[in-house]
């Protein structure tokens, strides 16, 4: 791609002494300039006059009034010749060479702009809860998919905003229009980047804070609707909206003006958009690391695990479908030929020899050292996939990205369902069972039918994202077997992520049955239990389920003289 020259646009509204502030900054490090437009919205502070008298290099684009954000972006696309412009509010200040390298991403022509690491900002995590949501991502550590540029702080290319057509004007006067014209061109077949080098500095003080804010709230979640009702498409997705609106409006009386407000809105201005991706995939995309990330690492910890391990590697391909992935074996000193029959998969898995039984949580992390993928799927030796169900944990994760886990369906090998999940074991949660008879307070159950958030899901089959692993600090080495899966979910449930129990995919467990002991306290949980809870609780929790045990068996007695 040729050298090319750069656009900046700025909309201001009362705006003279931010320019003032901000402009000779813009000039002083916005590399490969041709020139600056700001369109001024009706100010009555002189900005114009200031600008004629300053800079009179500046072209600027009058408004007699104030026509908020949307318009006017427009407005000065439509004045700027350039290929390639610049978004920037009037209270951002620029960092040096903040355009050096930005250009280089324009190589690939299917990226459609590039948005500025703010430094007290972030890249945009969207996720779908009934609705289009995003917060601030964590990992500013490299280029990222945005599923959008910013409209304050981004580079654009012509052609492919031509092609969209621009900002859509039924967001006016302003909020969701930037969000609207990445996502669009995401579904058109398009990419945004968010680039951590190019650093900018958002004021915040600017004059929309200056606005009734009852208005911009009502704009703003008015447009929200809006948004999705234009741009989400897949049914299912539609369906799942259907239900949050009816939900939200139901519990949130209020919330009925917004709808009424954007309904009116949307039939007076709706226009029909073609797309080309699913939102299922755009979701998938974005979010993700640039560069050549895997989407799966598959850690299998084995034992004596040469009857399965094989059948397993062979499933996994085929279950994957599509995604790309890698398959760690650790092996925990096994006296049989478990490592060896894994070394020779056609799959080609990395092998991780341990010479003596580190037990499952050290294991585990040891594979976590060597993962790339952007997920961590723990699957037992025992499990067998059924047909694409690690591809639908993958799909269900990616569409979900605030999430810290899921775990699907466990089956035993003749299709019975397996209890899988369970509620965080307290003595009240035991007393809750044994004597209220509270079935699912305490040990395994199974949700049911319906996707569903759990306290704890078992580790047999759990897909959780390698960052959330690794900012946790992967699972606890204090717990040799048993108690890191309910370890690992507390850990979650700190961060507020939530932990899904998703059925629709399946997974074989042939051994599922090997858990279900006859007594906690017959059982090699007893020993991780006092690390977890500690010396005392555990003992009140051990006494609790003792009397409760006892308490059984009278009742049974009971029963059984009736």
């Amino acid at each position: 791609m040729p050298q090319s020259s750069i656009d900046i646009i700025i909309p201001s509204y009362n705006g003279r002494r931010l320019l003032t502030k901000h402009l000779p900054q813009v000039i002083k490090h916005s590399s490969y300039l041709n020139k600056i437009i700001v369109v001024d919205n009706g100010s009555t502070d002189g900005t114009v006059d200031w600008l004629a008298e300053k800079y009179p290099e500046i072209q600027v684009v009058r408004n007699k009034t104030n026509l908020g954000f949307t318009i006017p972006i427009n407005q000065g696309v439509a004045a700027s010749r350039s290929e390639f412009f610049v978004l920037l509010n009037n209270d951002v200040r620029p960092g040096k060479d903040y355009l050096k390298n930005i250009l280089s991403f324009f190589h690939d022509d299917k990226v459609f702009a590039v948005s500025f690491n703010e430094a007290e900002s972030s890249w945009p995590q969207i996720s779908w809860d009934g609705k289009i949501q995003f917060t601030r991502g964590e990992d500013k550590s490299s280029p990222r998919f945005s599923p959008w540029g910013s409209g304050g702080s981004a580079i654009f290319r012509r052609t492919i905003w031509d092609k969209i057509g621009g900002f859509n004007p039924i967001y006016s006067p302003y909020y969701w229009e930037d969000i609207d014209i990445g996502y669009r061109a995401w579904k058109m077949g398009y990419k945004v980047i968010w680039d951590n080098h190019s650093s900018v500095f958002h004021e915040h003080e600017s004059t929309a804070s200056k606005l009734n804010q009852t208005y911009v709230s009502e704009i703003k979640q008015r447009n929200e609707l809006i948004f999705n009702w234009l741009n989400i498409t897949d049914k299912d997705l539609v369906r799942e909206h259907r239900r949050w609106l009816l939900r939200h409006t139901l519990t949130h009386p209020g919330y009925f003006k917004i709808v009424f407000l954007a309904l009116i809105h949307f039939l007076l201005h709706k226009t029909k958009l073609k797309f080309t991706l699913t939102d299922r995939e755009v979701l998938s995309n974005v979010n993700r690391p640039l560069g050549k990330v895997l989407d799966l690492s598959i850690i299998l910890v084995t034992y004596k695990s040469e009857d399965t391990i094989v059948q397993l590697l062979d499933s996994l391909k085929r279950s994957v479908a599509g995604y790309s992935f890698e398959v760690i074996v650790v092996d925990n000193n096994s006296i049989d030929r478990s490592a060896d029959l894994s070394e020779k998969h056609k799959l080609k898995p990395k092998v991780i020899r341990n010479k003596e039984n580190l037990g499952f949580s050290k294991a585990v992390n040891r594979g976590l050292k060597e993962a790339s993928g952007e997920y961590i799927l723990l699957l037992n030796p025992d499990t067998l996939p059924v047909g694409l169900a690690i591809k639908r944990l993958l799909d269900f994760a990616k569409a979900h990205p605030d999430m810290g886990a899921v775990a699907p369906a466990l089956l035993d090998l003749d299709g019975a369902v397996q209890p899988s999940c369970f509620r965080f074991p307290t003595i009240w949660n035991a007393i809750r069972r044994d004597f209220f008879g509270c079935k699912n307070c305490f040990g395994k159950y199974y949700p049911g039918k319906r996707t569903t958030q759990v306290d704890i899901a078992v580790f047999a089959a759990f897909l959780t994202p390698t960052q959330v692993m690794k900012r946790i600090g992967g699972l606890d080495e204090r717990y040799f077997l048993y108690y890191e899966d309910i370890e690992y979910c507390r850990q979650l449930k700190k961060l507020n992520l939530p932990v899904y129990f998703y059925p629709a995919p399946k997974v074989k467990h042939i051994h599922g049955a090997s858990g279900n002991f006859a007594s906690h306290l017959q059982s090699p949980l007893l020993a991780s239990s006092k690390v977890y809870y500690g010396p005392l609780y555990a003992r009140l929790l051990h006494a609790a389920l003792w009397f409760g045990h006892k308490w059984q068996v009278i009742l049974r007695r009971r029963r059984f003289r009736d």
